[in-house]
């Protein structure tokens, strides 16, 4: 499977899994805590005219999950998977 396939299959899942709520959750706070252990399992980090969410979806304390969200449209921008979870 080649590098774009892999691109818009991940896009695709994240919008499945999390829809176009992800930008508003960015607005209710910094993190959420999934598993309630404590730690961060999706955060949020700013940049100039964009946003990155990233999710550890193993609960190992990494982000497996990133995407980069445009602030004033509010679509998604570009996604990395770790799909192996080797970090």
């Amino acid at each position: 499977m080649n590098s774009t396939v892999s691109l818009l299959l991940a896009f695709a899942l994240s919008l499945v899994l999390w829809g176009y709520g992800a930008p508003a959750i960015a607005d209710e706070g910094p993190f959420l805590d999934l598993d309630g252990d404590g730690v961060d399992d999706i955060w949020y980090e700013d940049l100039a005219n964009s946003f990155w969410e990233l999710q550890d979806r193993n609960f190992d304390g990494k982000a497996d999950w990133k995407t980069q969200f445009d602030f004033r449209t509010s679509w998604p921008l570009i996604t990395f998977v770790d799909y192996d979870f080797s970090g």
